[in-house]
């Protein structure tokens, strides 16, 4: 592993941010920050989850995905509408592979979001997560910046390692705010840190110890070094709303897969 200063190409270069707890909201959230809302809810109006380049390839409802700028709706899965990986939009009911999910409110077009059983909404996310991967390499990008913590990092991360094992020429990088960060992991998490960690071609510290600025050196660099973020926000505070925010300053373009 390499953790000299390594230079990004900004053009080919992908990195991740999302909460710790990947599971899907018990109601449809209004969000209200500017990111990803100001408009309507999310879905069964012309501007679901409200105007910001943030998109899912398809968004959880009827209108456009997250918003009118970038939003994507083809070639990424949506969250409902269609097929992964085909075209995607709002009004459908399937998840990415013909099975709805149901027994909760539906959002948008019709597709029920809830009541999921123990487990599948974190396999969902990470199906979809790989068909977005996937879909990014086809693109051309090829390296990848993990912020190493527990949750979607170490979620993506992980997708990044199993792509390298099945061949694909693209390389990992831990974006690592302090040395020890995985310290107080529980056991499980500490084994998938170590894991990822391993396979970066890349490691780079953002402080030398601890600091009250850790958390924000390291997302300032997950979007100084990319192009794309590919992100689990759900609109609550904290450091994915830093790094969303700042990264939709930056111009970059956010795949949300929540």
């Amino acid at each position: 592993m390499d953790y000299s200063m390594w230079k990004p190409d900004r053009g080919r270069t992908v990195s991740f941010s999302g909460h710790r707890r990947v599971e899907p909201a018990a109601q449809p959230t209004l969000f209200g920050d500017g990111v990803t809302g100001g408009g309507s809810s999310t879905g069964g109006g012309s501007d679901a989850h409200g105007t910001g380049p943030v998109s899912c390839g398809g968004g959880h409802g009827a209108g456009p995905a997250f918003g009118g700028n970038r939003a994507e709706s083809a070639g990424l899965p949506g969250n409902s509408g269609g097929a992964a990986g085909g075209v995607v939009g709002g009004g459908g009911t399937v998840d990415g592979s013909g099975a709805a999910y149901g027994g909760g409110t539906a959002y948008g077009g019709g597709t029920a979001y809830g009541a999921f059983a123990s487990g599948s909404y974190d396999r969902y996310i990470r199906k979809q997560l790989y068909t977005v991967l996937e879909q990014l390499v086809n693109e051309g990008y090829d390296t990848f910046v993990c912020g190493m913590a527990t949750g979607f990092d170490l979620m993506a991360g992980e997708a990044v390692c199993d792509m390298i094992d099945r061949g694909a020429a693209v390389r990992l990088v831990a974006a690592i705010p302090f040395p020890g960060q995985a310290s107080r992991f529980a056991p499980a998490d500490r084994r998938l840190y170590e894991r990822v960690l391993g396979y970066a071609a890349h490691a780079h510290i953002l402080s030398p110890a601890y600091r009250h600025d850790s958390y924000h050196l390291r997302n300032d660099y997950l979007v100084a070094c990319a192009s794309v973020l590919v992100c689990f926000y759900n609109g609550s505070p904290g450091g994915t709303h830093y790094t969303v925010r700042k990264a939709l300053r930056a111009g970059l373009r956010i795949i949300n897969l929540y």
